[in-house]
């Protein structure tokens, strides 16, 4: 019986003994060696390399704080390598370290998605992002948007027929809409960090749903629709995006970090084929057809091109591009402005937007069959449409805007 004892006990000594190195070996031996390794990464600047080791580390010395300080000099190397994508989603991942909040919000400035300047399809009014963050509508903007008027520290704007969404400076948004439910259901979300919103319309243009971007890549949903509550998961299991865009039927376009674009929904015009893309810096979708700007200034363009909309293989040194189910305009590095397609409405001329003229130009912004918007780098617009009455009316005086924020 002694004997028996005594093995049992020479054995529980070798099993504790065992599973003493192999703690002594996960918790110290290999953390340690991760953390060293990461030391000489950080050494040469190899922050990639880094940050895989001290992520392997886990807490071991100080880790941690070498963990945010490597992903800050990182995102510093892609802003310098002017992949502002990467570095803004880099920035937002660790928005409390330093001055990461106010860098990745200067970083989603430059990837083209933040907008400043919104028209609303199919009506003629507009809102805009003054210098000091309020908000200014047009003269004929409908009447629940008087509120408006007393916003605040606003960084971007969003407006779709029946609502109007701001971002803030500090990442939470505010709305205003038509309807009493749906301003609520904006302002009492409770959403942070976000840099960009978007809405899911119906064919009625009720909205279904509200999608939020995030500052570190991921998108947020609020199921405005409780019935169609199962869709969009893949948006809210998705990372690294860069811009969002949607159509009335539930179709979206995705912008990765990566520079490939992402879709999902019916397109019934091959405006969604475009999976084989690459090198894309920034996206637009108008319904019918989407447009890629590739990081070399020169255009891609999926989808209907009856009106030759996506004629624009002789594009270069392009920047932003706007678009409606008619038409294409691109603005060039110059500032100067180019478009192709033309209007089919049978209210309006078929001559297309004339924008040959436009100079100094930053951005612009198309209605969806109504007028056009040119944002000036002097915070200025200018306004074209293919109605001569639109532009003889006083009214629509957004060609009078003055002092609007250009994201930089």
């Amino acid at each position: 019986m002694k004997k028996s004892i005594k093995i049992l006990i020479s054995v529980l000594a070798s099993i504790i003994g065992v599973v003493a190195v192999v703690l002594v070996v996960a918790f110290l031996v290999v953390p340690s060696v991760k953390y060293n390794d990461a030391l000489k990464f950080i050494e040469i600047g190899d922050y990639e390399q880094a940050i895989t080791k001290l992520t392997e580390a886990g807490s071991f010395k100080d880790a941690e704080e070498q963990l945010l300080e490597s992903k800050y000099l990182l995102a510093a190397d892609y802003q310098a390598a002017e992949e502002y994508g990467k570095a803004a989603i880099l920035y937002g991942s660790i928005k409390d370290y330093k001055d990461s909040r106010e860098k990745s919000l200067a970083m989603w400035d430059k990837t083209g998605a933040i907008k400043t300047v919104s028209v609303v399809d199919s009506y003629t009014w507009g809102a805009a992002v003054k210098n000091d963050g309020t908000v200014v509508v047009s003269a004929d903007a409908p009447d629940w948007t008087e509120d408006v008027k007393s916003w605040i520290d606003i960084h971007s704007v969003y407006s779709k027929r029946g609502c109007i969404i701001g971002v803030k400076k500090d990442g939470t948004i505010i709305g205003s809409a038509s309807d009493t439910e749906t301003k609520q259901l904006i302002n009492n979300c409770g959403w942070t960090d976000i840099v960009k919103v978007v809405t899911v319309n119906n064919h009625i243009w009720e909205i279904n749903h509200l999608l939020g971007l995030k500052s570190d890549g991921t998108v947020v949903v609020l199921h405005m629709n409780k019935e169609l509550i199962c869709s969009y998961k893949d948006l809210e299991n998705m990372t690294d995006v860069i811009d969002i865009h949607t159509s009335y039927d539930g179709s979206y376009v995705v912008l990765k970090a990566d520079g490939t674009v992402v879709s999902e929904g019916t397109g019934d015009y091959g405006e969604l084929n475009v999976a084989d893309w690459t090198d894309i810096v920034a996206i637009v979708y108008g319904d019918n057809h989407t447009v890629g700007i590739k990081k070399d200034g020169t255009v891609v363009a999926t989808g209907n091109n009856q009106y030759g909309q996506c004629n624009l293989n002789d594009w270069t040194n392009i920047k932003r591009v706007a678009v409606n189910d008619y038409c294409t305009i691109g603005v060039k590095e110059d500032g100067t402005a180019v478009c192709v397609g033309v209007e089919s409405s049978s209210v309006y001329s078929t001559s297309g937007y004339n924008t040959r003229e436009w100079t100094d130009i930053a951005d612009a912004f198309i209605s969806y069959n109504r007028f056009a918007v040119g944002l000036r780098e002097d915070g200025t617009v200018i306004f074209d449409s293919y109605s001569s009455k639109l532009l003889s009316i006083d009214i629509y005086d957004m060609k009078k805007w003055n002092n609007i924020r250009i994201p930089e």
